[in-house]
């Protein structure tokens, strides 16, 4: 990032930009390395001015000046240091005891710094702690270990508590590449650490908190942590091992979903066997980039393939995970949280009756966290040629490192949960489809709509947020509607008869990110995943002044709607579930505003579709067996293909016809928050579906739900104002 860079030499007083770009650095002149400070404005530093110039001292200064005071052909001079009479420093002690295997460390408060910004206190319960596992020279890489996003063997060492105040001690192996994922009460990562770290044998690590800046520093308070001895890690469901989709997660599809997803004559379902019923599996291509990487004995004894198990191509596209070249800025929390994968939204609703036990959820969830891992030993990727492991194993013990041979698979014995088929296993029935209440005058055309709602008087009202910017509000007039749909999940079953009781100002459109920072300058709605094979940006962005507004937590939604009732006087806020579905369906009872779940939506809704499924987030490596082109979820697609919206992330709003009240985008471009609780878990309830979500996830009636204080990629919010009255008359006040 820019953060601290003062100025560029040469710059000629121009401000430090900030730039993503691969190999940033790799055409830019000069180079510097170790500056040492003379004065505020003058500096020692080894510097490479050109190609063809060697690395020498230069005196270098904030105006654009290098005077070159040494430079040697042939040598590289490095590290300037002034040599000067000063006192003798004081000897430290030895931080390390080379007779140890182990070490420890120390987090003050993991809710200091940017990586948990915004997560309260106490939604930290535990931390996982795991090791990478580095791949060999001609093997490791990308879509190696797992389709796009793992780059190494991980192996989970176990988990630690986390004290209420956010505080943790804990002791961990030495010479051993560690990363750490913060979880909550359910175990699930709410963020993720993309690098890693080592300790020394006996050495104490430790930090202030979570991505922490250099002018962050602890607290004087005694943690709670501190005031323990340290802890060890709990191992995670036996003996620290490579996480292996095949071991770890075969075993829960065996279980709960084989016997439905078989293979059979259903082609909307997904495989879900494993590679021993499925003879005919042959693996998925390797890309001519990533093949011309390989060991040339690699290279035959692959024949261009890479054997990802059945089961992991067929499930591997309904996980969000942050992939190879996706945005390497620091990721806001619960970015990749996994409820925000259509796997576990399926599941947790009960999908035809599935009700994976906890361990079973526990398992898929650790998949996700570790990025979807396919394979846990390297040697499972390509045969590992001959010696280059034991040399491994060899230098690890002359000069440090991992004592384990990671590539010995460890046995695990879980007798509770074994690879036993599903029938072997108690399914919760599947609950009877609810019958539709009878309602007079329900549905109702929109003429009548029309008409309803032109009674009330004014049906569209401008507020002005002020620089030319403004929203517009449509009337939604009171009656009553069946809420739900008896086609639906079980969430929106039964269908029931729901009565508004009175009439209110909705916006026509989403809040947009122009509208939002009439409250919030400073808001950043980011960018959607890499879906293309460019790696100088960090993908599409959703940051255009109409686009919706995203990336904006509940609380900070409310925030808008606080700071838009002190601006004029109105009572604004969110909709609830009741109101939002009311005002979405405008009379109908289908399940979209404008039809079935077959109908052409591309004059109407901005969901995954053509569009959306062309541009695949491919960058040169490989195209999965069935590809992430064309997902099936419940019988209809991730990315319905039949029809082209035209855009692939959040279009601007209003670019879509709107329902019979005049609302635009409320199927589609991005869900919204909603005013009500989830029960029993007090999440926020969202409607609408997204850009991300096929037409059966945009329906009237269908629902998710997200914590309050998580800023997810693809949900915004628009407002409801609930006193017609003085609405009206202030409106009419208003410029």
């Amino acid at each position: 990032e820019a953060d601290g860079i003062v100025s560029r030499i040469s710059g000629r007083g121009e401000p430090a930009r900030r730039e993503v770009r691969d190999n940033l650095l790799g055409n830019d002149w000069p180079k510097f390395l170790h500056p040492w400070p003379v004065t505020d404005k003058h500096f020692l530093v080894a510097c490479w001015p050109s190609a063809k110039s060697h690395w020498g001292i230069y005196l270098a200064d904030v105006f654009d000046n290098l005077v070159l005071l040494r430079e040697e052909p042939g040598y590289a001079l490095l590290e300037p240091v002034p040599l000067a009479p000063q006192p003798v420093p004081p000897v430290l002690p030895d931080r390390i005891e080379p007779g140890r295997k182990d070490a420890l460390v120390y987090i003050h408060n993991l809710h200091s710094g940017r990586g948990l910004e915004g997560v309260p206190p106490g939604t930290v319960k535990s931390l996982r702690v795991f090791a990478h596992d580095f791949g060999y020279p001609g093997l490791a890489g990308p879509d190696k270990i797992g389709f796009h996003g793992p780059w190494e063997v991980m192996r989970i060492l176990g988990t630690v508590p986390v004290e209420p105040d956010g505080s943790a001690f804990f002791r961990v192996p030495a010479n051993t590449p560690l990363a750490v994922q913060a979880l909550d009460a359910g175990g699930q990562a709410v963020q993720l650490m993309r690098n890693w770290f080592t300790a020394m044998p006996g050495e104490k690590v430790s930090c202030v908190g979570c991505h922490e800046t250099p002018r962050d520093t602890v607290k004087p308070r005694a943690a709670l942590a501190a005031k323990g001895t340290p802890r060890d890690l709990t191992p995670w469901r036996g003996p620290a091992r490579g996480f292996d989709f095949a071991r770890e997660v075969q075993p829960v599809l065996d279980r709960h979903c084989v016997s439905c997803h078989d293979g059979g004559a259903t082609a909307a379902k997904p495989d879900l066997r494993p590679e021993e019923q499925r003879p005919d599996y042959a693996g998925s291509l390797i890309s001519p980039m990533s093949v011309q990487r390989l060991h040339p004995k690699m290279k035959a004894a692959t024949g261009g393939r890479l054997k990802y198990t059945p089961a992991y191509e067929a499930l591997r596209a309904y996980v969000r995970v942050p992939a190879v070249e996706d945005d390497v800025s620091v990721l806001m929390p619960g970015e990749f949280h996994a409820g925000t994968s259509p796997l576990i939204q399926l599941l947790r609703k009960g999908h035809h009756g599935v009700r994976p036990d906890n361990e079973a959820m526990d398992r898929l969830v650790t998949w996700i966290d570790l990025n979807a891992p396919c394979h846990g030993t390297w040697g499972e990727v390509f045969p590992i040629p001959d010696g280059v492991h034991e040399r491994r194993l060899e230098l690890r013990k002359l000069y440090g490192g991992p004592t384990e041979d990671t590539e010995v698979i460890p046995e695990v014995r879980n007798p509770g949960f074994s690879r036993q088929p599903a029938t072997a296993v108690a399914r919760a029935p599947k609950p009877a489809k609810a019958g539709t209440p009878n309602l007079v005058g329900w549905p109702f055309s929109d003429d009548e709509a029309k008409r309803r709602q032109a009674a009330g008087g004014a049906t569209e009202r401008i507020v002005v947020l002020g620089d030319g910017i403004t929203m517009k509000l449509v009337w939604i007039p009171a009656g009553e509607f069946l809420m739900g749909d008896a086609e639906g999940e079980s969430d929106e079953q039964p269908p029931a008869r729901v009565s508004i009781r009175r009439g209110s100002w909705m916006g026509a459109c989403e809040v947009t990110n122009e509208q939002f920072r009439r409250f919030d300058a400073a808001h950043d709605s980011r960018y959607y995943a890499k879906r293309h094979a460019r790696n100088d940006d960090e993908g599409l962005t959703l940051n255009e002044p109409r686009q919706p507004a995203v990336r904006v937590a509940w609380t900070r939604a409310m925030d808008f709607c606080r700071w838009l009732s002190a601006r004029t006087g109105l009572k604004v806020t969110l909709p609830t579930e009741a109101q939002w579905e009311y005002a979405c369906r405008a009379g109908t009872a289908t399940p979209l505003h404008y039809g079935a779940l077959d109908t052409d939506f591309s004059a109407w809704a901005n969901v995954g579709d053509m569009a959306f499924a062309g541009k695949t987030p491919l960058i040169g490596m490989f195209q999965m067996t069935g590809g992430i082109d064309h997902l099936v979820v419940e019988g209809s697609s991730l990315a319905d293909a039949r029809f082209n919206d035209r855009a692939i992330v959040t279009a601007p709003v209003g670019s879509y016809q709107p329902n019979a009240w005049g609302l635009h985008d409320m199927h589609g471009n991005a869900a919204e928050w909603t005013l009500s609780d989830e029960w029993p878990s007090g999440s926020k309830v969202v409607r609408g579906g997204s850009f991300f979500d096929a037409p059966r996830r945009c329906r009237s009636a269908s629902r998710l739900s997200y914590p309050s204080w998580q800023r997810v990629f693809n949900v915004g919010f628009r407002v409801v104002c609930e006193t017609p009255d003085a609405l009206a008359k202030m409106l009419a006040d208003l410029p």
